[in-house]
């Protein structure tokens, strides 16, 4: 089917196929695990009632695709974001489905963590929205999503990180500490579940002279790991406690 012109106010405009823009958001938590930002779709909409998707919406007059983006993102999650950081991942202009919409598909990661964020509906129309939330990627299948949003927040969040966070783990792998000149050094190494394989991320030299100085090595070291490979520090404490304590025996 063509388009086709219609009158309006006077002025001439055409039908044409309409343009959605939509956001993937993603910010950690204070352990380092990685969000992204959706909400469940309400009663009011014509579509895929109940199930959940990242924010998204249609192209209004007078405004870029990226404003679009980020004005669905605080109408229906209440985080305002800067439609300037917004990155386009790719356009979807396939002429499938019964609306045939052209998608525009943003992202971009929140500097902080998830609390400096709140959550709010209110910008809504009624009923649009039931709840708005930050999801925990490795929970993202608890949750029915609409359309293709669950592959698609995997498609970019591999696109963001480097790699498929879904199914991380911990660290893999501390090979045993040895010495070196400036104490006994430890090599940290780190993988996902999902590609199987070790990679060296990092190491951590421990003094006993500065417990102190020497933990916070580790927790450098530890974490520079999570950042590449995602892994989830969630017994730190207890693989530091072991790293240092197997340090002081070569020592």
């Amino acid at each position: 089917m063509k388009n086709f012109p219609f009158q309006k106010d006077g002025k001439t405009y055409w039908y044409s196929r309409a343009i959605v823009c939509v956001s993937a958001v993603f910010c950690k938590d204070n352990n380092y695990n990685t969000y992204v930002l959706a909400n469940q779709r309400g009663t009011a909409t014509d579509k895929e009632v109940g199930k959940w998707n990242l924010p998204v919406g249609f192209l209004d007059f007078n405004e870029t695709c990226a404003q679009c983006a980020a004005r669905e993102v605080f109408e229906e999650t209440g985080v305002r974001i800067d439609a300037s950081k917004l990155k386009l991942k790719n356009i979807n202009s396939k002429p499938d489905g019964g609306s045939q919409d052209v998608g525009f598909r943003y992202y971009t990661t929140l500097p902080g963590t998830i609390d400096q964020y709140l959550i709010s509906t209110k910008n809504m129309e009624k009923n649009e929205v039931v709840v708005a939330k930050w999801i925990n990627l490795e929970e993202i299948d608890n949750y029915t999503w609409a359309w293709n949003h669950r592959e698609l927040i995997d498609e970019i969040a591999t696109h963001i990180f480097g790699k498929n966070v879904f199914g991380a783990g911990e660290v893999t792998e501390i090979c045993y500490p040895f010495k070196c000149s400036d104490g006994v050094r430890v090599d940290i190494f780190g993988t996902t579940e999902k590609y199987g394989h070790t990679d060296y991320a990092d190491c951590a030299t421990y003094s006993q002279e500065c417990e102190d100085t020497a933990r916070n090595n580790f927790i450098r070291a530890y974490r520079d790991v999570s950042a590449r490979h995602d892994i989830r520090p969630l017994k730190m404490d207890k693989i530091l406690k072991e790293l240092i304590e197997e340090a002081k025996r070569k020592q």
